[in-house]
């Protein structure tokens, strides 16, 4: 392979040819801004030439740190003859830093949280588009957000929401006794499966938020990151509300339960039937559930 410092060869097979045509496209758009605007300081915002532009900077970062990289010699070249520099301008990272400064000292220091409303102005615009950068680092494409900064959001703004969750997440299992909250079972399981899913990246030598100090706290109360839901049939369930019922006088089971998971649905099949729609609930189901007293239209369960 290529020693320290050197970019990686190029070695002219179908998909590599693909990928050099995509950067003489690239380049030919760089070099058509620079004719408009009389520089090639494109912002990294700006659609896909600014995050290409990005890209090249840290392809040549890597270069410098004797890493590998996709920055050929003449790639370089080509860049350096229109006059791109490759550092000391003001690049994502130093804007970063800025709102790194403005989100997390003053904002969170007058509201005593982080969470910025999307429209509070270039602030704003720069919070609501991490979940996406974050997203294609995960994927392993082009982002503007690096593994340093996106522990550094981490550390900051993201561990009091993971914190907030996990705590939901104790109290859900001392009301139920384990820690398995059905996925589809509001924020909550939406959460829970998204710790499954970042510790299967973190298996897979991914970039993951699963931190070590998080595997930790999860695995002290029991929770199962490998966790597949048994089948119950219908029939099962429904025995279950009947003795529900006996015990509490009604059928408004709370939503975090699992028979509150499977009653929702229920109700979500009646609504498709009403519609005319296809639906799951039989006309058995429904006269079974009708029989104790199951209300289908109920929308608030108990808190």
């Amino acid at each position: 392979g290529p020693g320290p410092g050197r970019a990686i060869p190029l070695v002219l097979n179908k998909q590599q040819k693909k990928q050099r045509q995509r950067w003489d496209e690239r380049f030919k758009e760089l070099v058509d801004f620079k004719k408009i605007n009389g520089h090639v300081k494109v912002p990294t915002k700006v659609g896909q030439l600014g995050r290409w532009v990005s890209y090249q900077r840290r392809q040549y970062r890597l270069l410098q740190e004797g890493k590998d990289s996709l920055l050929t010699k003449d790639k370089r070249e080509k860049l350096e003859s229109i006059g791109f520099k490759f550092d000391g301008q003001l690049t994502f990272e130093t804007r970063r830093d800025q709102c790194f400064q403005e989100l997390f000292v003053k904002f969170k220091k007058i509201n005593g949280h982080a969470k910025i409303p999307t429209g509070l102005g270039q602030l704003g615009r720069w919070v609501s588009i991490q979940p996406r950068e974050f997203h294609l680092l995960q994927e392993g494409k082009d982002s503007q957000l690096t593994i340093d900064n996106c522990e550094k959001l981490e550390s900051i703004r993201f561990e009091f929401k993971w914190n907030q969750r996990f705590q939901e997440l104790v109290k859900f299992k001392k009301i139920n006794g384990h820690a398995n909250v059905p996925t589809h079972s509001g924020r909550l399981g939406a959460w829970v499966s998204n710790q499954r899913m970042q510790y299967s990246y973190l298996q897979a030598g991914k970039y993951s938020q699963l931190t070590i100090d998080r595997y930790k706290k999860l695995e002290s109360i029991g929770f199962k990151f490998k966790y597949r839901v048994s089948y119950i049939s219908w029939d099962q369930r429904f025995q279950e509300l009947v003795d529900y019922k006996k015990i509490n006088g009604d059928t408004n089971v709370h939503h975090s339960e699992l028979l509150g998971t499977w009653i929702r649905y229920q109700r979500m099949q009646y609504r498709l039937f009403q519609e005319g729609k296809h639906s799951a609930l039989t006309i058995d189901k429904r006269e079974n559930l009708e029989s104790i007293g199951f209300d289908f239209k109920l929308l608030k369960t108990r808190s």
